[in-house]
């Protein structure tokens, strides 16, 4: 096992296993889900099936350690392979990351799965630049609250029918073209946070699948998982 940084200084770590297939298996599961909908007191109930294709095998070292990979890889047996796997440093258990086979001399990546935005990984790495927005929505709705809080109060005044000064008259203004500027401002800075977030997956897969490739290519790493 080792130890990494990514670059927004978040730590992960990597192992995997490396040897040779055993005990190949495939299979295909089908996934079935209903929907209904009713138009008229017509009920029509719609039934869907997908076909997913599934599979495992076994993984033996030189040292006789045993791994099971459950994923429909193209393998053969006995065929010289290595799939790492890793994960945010206080995280005990693994996503893979990267398969090699050595006999065919392709790879498959898997940075997608732990580089997707519902991960613990992706959260710490994207956290710096995620709190940031997470600071500016906050004013921006702060803002929001307060320019509408106090043009329903202004709204509450004028309906008495006394008359109005001049700088009350200038506030109501000035608030009126407050609330759509605000909304623009929220508006622009979730479209911006849009961009970043998926920038900011783009950089993690893209970090993952390089440190995942630096492991293949250290001899004490390929000591450590063989």
């Amino acid at each position: 096992m080792i130890n990494i940084t990514l670059s927004h200084g978040t730590p992960m770590w990597l192992y995997g296993v490396h040897g040779t297939v055993s005990d190949v298996k495939k299979w295909s599961e089908t996934h079935v889900s209903a929907s209904s909908t009713s138009d008229n007191n017509n009920h029509q109930l719609s039934v869907n099936s997908t076909v997913e294709d599934a599979g495992e095998f076994w993984v033996t070292t030189a040292g006789g350690r045993q791994e099971i990979i459950k994923e429909p890889l193209a393998v053969r047996e006995s065929q010289e392979v290595t799939m790492v796997w890793g994960n945010l440093q206080n995280i005990s258990s693994g996503n893979y990351i990267l398969f090699r086979n050595y006999t065919t001399g392709r790879d498959t990546s898997f940075t997608g799965r732990l580089g997707s935005a519902n991960t613990p990984l992706f959260q710490a790495f994207a956290e710096p630049e995620i709190s940031a927005y997470r600071k500016k929505f906050r004013f921006l709705i702060l803002m929001l609250v307060i320019t509408i809080t106090v043009l329903i109060l202004l709204s509450m005044n004028n309906s008495d029918g006394a008359p109005h000064s001049f700088a009350g008259h200038v506030v109501g203004t000035v608030i009126i073209m407050l609330v759509p500027l605000v909304i623009l401002a929220l508006i622009v800075t979730a479209i911006k946070f849009n961009k970043t977030k998926k920038r900011l997956l783009q950089q993690l897969r893209t970090e993952l699948a390089t440190v995942s490739r630096s492991a293949l290519a250290n001899p004490a790493f390929m000591r450590d998982v063989s």
